[in-house]
């Protein structure tokens, strides 16, 4: 307990130096770990990797947005990336964390700090803007915590959830239901757009019929939005949103008779934490491919041990990245670490990193049934 308390002080005071030169030169309050806390040697799964001894030291850079519209975020991740490195990192390593400001140029100045400070990798930045300004200006492995696709490449490797994953498990049980023809619901946004055309390349391939539907916040309080769905022969409805918006959709949906105990609504990652669909009637027996979540109780409760505060989703993908990045840097081959076939056991389950800087993740697919969100069937490895 002795050596962890005078880490976290070693932390405090090297974060209260570098924020006198941070970008928005203000101050700004920083949580952390509460000093009674236990740490075990190993938080999750032991198939994740620790690090082994070096005598070099090591310098990872974190890039987070600590000020401006994004800071409440950068928060969360960076109290998540302190207990990672707490728990995984050699007496050699060092954590230095640099302020965007919530902005792109903010993350080219905490880039060039960071350069300056001579790191050997790093962690973050949050947003894919902020990671596509800082690409150009060093090949060091960039851990970023964005999950869209446009900035990743070989040493660019994404920690963001992305959706590709549970689309192709998802349409993988449409297709094992012998429905021939869905309704993708989508809203009229980037997102929205993305992943209704994830969802007709992979229905294609699979010979199922997508009929999709954009909609806009205006849409979901007009009755007759969804009449044009009447008739179809639709044998199940993808809702891309979760909260009021899927609600709203599913009320659509019932009052045109469109869903049934033998036709039902399916939805994506962002309908797992979602207890007012599991307990809605309307979501009775519908379906939604997820992350494999189960270690991120442990995660969770160590986080709150440590900070009196649940975590946000996002929590988990720092914690995975600063612990992920700590063992490959310590085989001192990084790139082709942090690529290996094998993968990474985390928060939420397996991760595997590709060469392209995309990734892969254990899919899970879980049914509302009475109130409650239960597992279909066994994680699905890709």
């Amino acid at each position: 307990m002795a050596g962890l308390q005078q880490r976290v002080r070693w932390i405090i005071v090297f974060i209260i130096g570098l924020l006198v030169a941070s970008c928005q030169q203000q101050s700004i309050e920083r949580a952390q770990p509460s000093v009674q806390m236990s740490l075990s040697p190993q938080l999750l799964d032991k198939t994740m990797p620790s690090t082994s001894s070096l005598t070099q030291e090591i310098r990872i850079g974190l890039l987070l947005p600590l000020s401006g519209a994004q800071a409440e975020l950068g928060q969360t991740l960076e109290n998540a990336i302190t207990l990672g490195f707490l728990e995984s990192a050699q007496s050699n390593t060092k954590l230095l964390p640099f302020d965007t400001c919530s902005a792109p140029d903010g993350a080219q100045q905490a880039m060039q700090k960071a350069l300056s400070a001579g790191v050997h990798a790093i962690v973050g930045p949050l947003t894919a803007t902020e990671t596509a300004a800082i690409q150009g200006l060093s090949s060091l492995p960039i851990l970023t915590l964005s999950n869209d696709r446009s900035v990743a490449n070989e040493h660019v490797f994404m920690f963001g959830i992305m959706p590709d994953d549970q689309v192709r498990a998802l349409t993988d049980h449409l297709q094992s239901k012998a429905i021939r023809k869905i309704a993708v619901l989508a809203p009229a946004t980037p997102y929205g757009n993305h992943v209704a055309q994830l969802f007709q390349t992979a229905a294609d391939q699979k010979g199922i019929q997508v009929q999709l539907t954009s909609y806009s916040q205006q849409n979901l309080q007009n009755p007759e939005f969804l009449a044009p769905l009447v008739g179809q022969n639709i044998g199940g409805f993808v809702i891309l949103e979760s909260g009021q918006a899927a609600t709203a959709l599913a009320s659509l949906l019932a009052y045109h008779n469109l869903i049934s105990p033998e036709i039902t609504c399916y939805g994506l990652d962002n309908w797992r934490t979602s207890q007012e669909l599991a307990t809605n009637p309307l979501f009775a027996g519908a379906t939604f491919a997820a992350l494999d979540a189960t270690s991120f109780a442990k995660f969770e409760s160590h986080y709150m041990q440590a900070y009196g505060q649940q975590p946000q989703i996002i929590a988990g993908i720092g914690y995975d990245a600063i612990r992920v990045a700590l063992f490959a840097l310590s085989t001192g081959k990084m790139n082709k670490a942090l690529i290996t076939p094998d993968g990474f056991r985390g928060v939420y389950g397996v991760l595997r990193l590709l060469p392209s800087g995309t990734n892969q993740r254990t899919v899970q697919l879980y049914t509302f049934t009475q109130g409650q969100t239960l597992p279909t069937q066994a994680p699905i490895k890709k």
